[in-house]
């Protein structure tokens, strides 16, 4: 069957395959002493968990081996795997910060590089290249199809990477090197999440109240003229969030869920005990299990 699929789509459609067949999508041991179960989610500081596995890991990543590839192959959890993890977390982030982010890295400072998979699902959902996709076009008509199944990996809500399991430290991408040393130790925190990979927050802003409407062809000419990105308010504008609220209504959710569950310790990463929530709701990568709870996770 994966014959008559296209070679750079295969390993997504297998990962969504395991998913629906009751097996653990998208999560990943990272090899320490005690170690600890990884929930990937892309834009949630994926780069530096990548760096962590691959440099601690004892088996070879080839070189024309991407990343994520490499993790399905030689660190891809099942559900039994959960009980030997010292930890099981993921990153959560603010669905604002998290799609106006996803939009200014993966549409604006990249257009000149190739990425066909991602200009592919542009055309097929709204008939026209990134190029021309203003951040109103990404968030109606791209984002706005709400056809998941359809949209690149780099804008799927959180909650559809999440397994009905327990994850036992949920850490906020704001303080990810002060959360991470509850996991981590400091050392390690230090050296891996102190400073972000591929983080847009440093980079120069530039206000214009245009922005919002203004294709991504000309952001771009202007990022590399200047360096500069748009701002932030400059893009959000109250109408587009209204309309980003109701496409990520589940990441909302969960995020107001943790941030309830942070308020009792704010220093401290919480747990977030995902086995009841009803994940047939909403698209996902792993559908619930059945089963004793135990079979699920920690």
């Amino acid at each position: 069957m994966l014959s008559i699929i296209p070679t750079r789509y295969r390993p997504r459609v297998r990962s969504m395959v395991k998913g629906l067949r009751n097996e653990l999508s998208g999560h990943y041991a990272i090899p320490l002493a005690a170690p600890v179960g990884y929930c990937y989610i892309r834009k949630n500081a994926c780069s530096a968990f990548r760096r962590m596995i691959i440099e601690h890991s004892p088996h070879a990543k080839r070189a024309d081996e991407r990343p994520v590839f490499y993790m399905e192959r030689c660190h891809r959890l099942g559900y039994g795997d959960l009980a030997g993890c010292a930890h099981v977390v993921f990153v959560i982030r603010d669905p604002y910060e998290r799609a106006v982010s996803g939009y200014l890295q993966q549409v604006v400072s990249r257009l000149d590089e190739p990425y066909p998979v991602l200009e592919e699902s542009v055309r097929g959902v709204i008939g026209r290249g990134r190029a021309e996709l203003s951040f109103a076009d990404f968030v109606e008509r791209y984002l706005g199809a709400e056809d998941f199944s359809r949209i690149d990996v780099h804008f799927m809500p959180q909650v559809a990477h999440l397994a009905p399991i327990r994850y036992s430290d949920v850490l906020l991408d704001k303080r990810l090197a002060e959360d991470a040393v509850q996991v981590f130790g400091p050392a390690l925190a230090e050296k891996y999440f102190r400073r972000p990979v591929n983080a847009m927050a440093h980079l120069a802003r530039q206000a214009d109240p245009d922005a919002w409407k203004t294709p991504a062809s000309e952001l771009h000419r202007r990022f590399t003229a200047t360096g500069a990105l748009p701002a932030r308010d400059d893009l959000l504008t109250p109408a587009l969030r209204e309309r980003l609220a109701a496409i990520y209504a589940d990441d909302r959710a969960l995020f107001a869920r943790y941030m309830e569950a942070r308020a009792a310790d704010p220093s401290r990463a919480p747990a977030l005990d995902m086995r009841d929530h009803d994940f047939s709701a909403h698209f996902s990568l792993n559908r619930a299990r059945r089963g004793a709870p135990a079979e699920r996770g920690r």
